[in-house]
């Protein structure tokens, strides 16, 4: 099992459909209350800085904004002992200019992509059960 901690919404939500599109693992939750057995794995994600445009300096200002970005420290626990077994910063930006080019939709996207590119890090890093 995966279970992942309290984060940005969009971003955690990406990362478990990215995870249990694999089918790699028995669960992957966000209920840190569910008890399950055999080897579990806890995610601990935590925003370490983070800049994205809002869609009026999009608006106005196009890729005069700048870019818009992401990072992320990762933390990969053992369930049973809480010791930290994997330690990572992830981070993702956007171009100015592709991001004027779509009115801020890659600006709005962000999030959500970086969770689709930490789970699928995760499947490659975190053996399967199953």
């Amino acid at each position: 099992m995966i279970s992942v901690m309290n984060f940005h919404l969009s971003c955690k939500e990406s990362m478990i459909s990215q995870l249990q599109s694999k089918g790699a693992y028995q669960h992957v939750t966000d209920d840190t209350n569910k008890k399950l057995s055999g080897k579990n794995v806890l995610v601990d994600m935590k925003i370490v800085d983070m800049r994205i445009a809002s869609g009026s300096a999009r608006f106005w200002g196009g890729a005069f904004a700048g870019n818009s970005f992401m990072d992320v420290l990762i933390e990969l626990r053992d369930a049973d002992t809480e010791e930290v077994v994997h330690r990572k910063v992830l981070s993702t930006s956007n171009n100015a200019f592709g991001a004027a080019w779509s009115f801020g939709g890659s600006d709005r996207s962000l999030p959500s992509d970086l969770g689709t590119l930490i789970g699928e890090y995760i499947f490659r890093i975190v053996p399967s059960a199953k």
